[in-house]
């Protein structure tokens, strides 16, 4: 007499590949779990005070920016580029290297609201420069 057992597969029904397919797929969503180059939930950056736009500072070619909480890095949220070398403090004052250069501002936008902005020490808008994983800004 022959068993039976319900829920399986005959094996000239089985594909072949597909345990390792499987393997893969779970390997590829632990190694995705754990970082890299991921972008990051909103409770992991900076909020600023009077800003319509919570999390995102524009600079001054009005292209989106957030601060990471962890290590106050400046992040361009399009590319999800973190710019090493570029942090914001609590206080948001912009430093580069260590050097102040601007401070985070508040401005009004087309629309009437209150915005963050990045502003350099003369009082004029930053613009960031983002190629790749390099960066530079003009004011």
């Amino acid at each position: 007499m022959s068993r039976y057992r319900p829920f399986t597969v005959p094996p000239t029904a089985r594909r072949p590949g597909r345990r390792a397919l499987a393997v893969v797929a779970a390997t590829t969503l632990l190694m995705a779990a754990c970082g890299g180059d991921d972008p990051l939930t909103s409770s992991d950056y900076a909020s600023w005070t009077n800003n319509a736009n919570g999390e995102i500072l524009k600079d001054a070619n009005n292209e989106d920016f957030k601060v990471r909480l962890d290590n106050r890095a400046l992040v361009h949220w399009a590319s999800n580029t973190r710019l090493n070398g570029m942090t914001i403090d609590t206080n948001g004052n912009i430093f580069d290297a260590g050097v102040a250069v601007g401070l985070v501002a508040n401005a009004t936008s087309a629309s009437g609201s209150n915005i963050g902005v990045l502003r350099c020490l003369n009082r004029r808008d930053m613009n960031v420069i983002v190629t790749g994983s390099s960066y530079s800004y003009t004011c």
